[in-house]
């Protein structure tokens, strides 16, 4: 499976790196953290997991027996279980798409316009890229990073040794999410497409359009074998889509939802957050053919990641971390 994109899966992280033995000098990870913010409740069917004194977690990660997400200003994990709380980054003031690979977490600074990445355990952490206004995610291979942004559709290799590449120059005013697979980089806008372009460079193509669709909220892409999926909304619509990645339109599935946000996807179904101040998990059929709530009663959910045997989100509204069994 291809490397996924923001507020998809993490799968393509390999291995967590060591736990951090005592804070760097940067503040970053090191030692377990105890929150001031108390626990919130779980319901039956849920376990919270951490709880942070940031609030605003997204974009949550799965690699090795942890779960990676952000706030504005740092990077966290936990174990999947629970237990020892770690920030493994922080500085900065709007920090955004994350994915971890063979011990480091590289994420995005959308207010300094640059492309990061520390090291799990502790230690290094090292700009990867810098002037890039806006960027707001990231997806990895195994030699490259790449990150998307209005305006912005680029990659360089994993420790930022190499120059930056700019992958298409066209149809990315309003670029947002990034995935990518063996052969082809593929982005979601906010003025509602997805493109792909060969990683090596080329013509891009337009692989999906949800006409009429201009928004200010995020947008999320996943990979999974031979599809994308994409999440969106606005203010007065949303949903998610997916198609064969070469956009056949044949293919199409979709659902409405007009409060839709972040995107995991395990073959079998679909999940998906309902952004809202009492909102939910969703998941669906992985063809989209209907849509149930999974968990009710989250305080505006706003990322989903899945493994084998459970779901896991960040609630925006009360900063926890949280899973239920699938």
């Amino acid at each position: 499976m291809g490397g996924q994109g923001a507020g998809g899966q993490g799968a393509g992280g390999q291995g967590d790196g060591g736990g951090g033995a005592g804070a760097s000098a940067g503040g970053a990870a090191g030692g377990c953290l105890v929150p001031s913010r108390a626990m919130p409740p779980a319901a039956e069917n849920e376990e919270v997991i951490a709880v942070t004194d940031e609030d605003q977690a997204q974009y949550p990660n799965l690699v090795g027996s942890h779960v990676y997400w952000t706030t504005p200003t740092s990077v966290w994990r936990v174990p999947k279980a629970g237990g020892c709380l770690e920030r493994v980054a922080t500085g900065g003031s709007a920090l955004r798409g994350l994915a971890v690979q063979d011990g480091f977490a590289y994420f995005v600074d959308s207010a300094a316009g640059n492309v990061r990445r520390a090291a799990v355990g502790g230690g290094e952490e090292s700009v990867v890229a810098s002037d890039q206004p806006g960027v707001q995610t990231i997806a990895l291979d195994a030699a490259h990073a790449y990150w998307a942004g209005p305006g912005i559709l680029a990659r360089t290799a994993l420790d930022g040794s190499g120059a930056v590449e700019t992958l298409a120059s066209t149809d990315v005013e309003q670029a947002f999410a990034v995935a990518v697979d063996t052969s082809h980089a593929y982005w979601a806008t906010r003025s509602g497409s997805v493109h792909r372009v060969p990683k090596t460079g080329g013509a891009s193509t337009l692989v999906d359009s949800s006409a009429g669709l201009v928004g200010t909220e995020p947008v999320y892409l996943t990979l999974f074998e031979n599809r994308f999926y994409w999440s969106f909304r606005t203010q007065s619509s949303g949903g998610v889509r997916t198609k064969t990645k070469l956009g056949s339109q044949s293919s199409l599935s979709a659902i409405s939802d007009p409060h839709a946000q972040g995107i995991a996807v395990d073959g079998q179904n679909a999940y998906w957050a309902r952004a809202e101040a009492s909102g939910g998990i969703r998941k669906g059929p992985a063809g989209l053919g209907s849509v149930s709530e999974h968990v009710a009663g989250q305080s505006r959910p706003a990322g989903v990641a899945v493994d084998a045997t459970h779901v896991y989100w960040t609630n925006s509204g009360d900063a926890s971390i949280r899973r239920s069994m699938k």
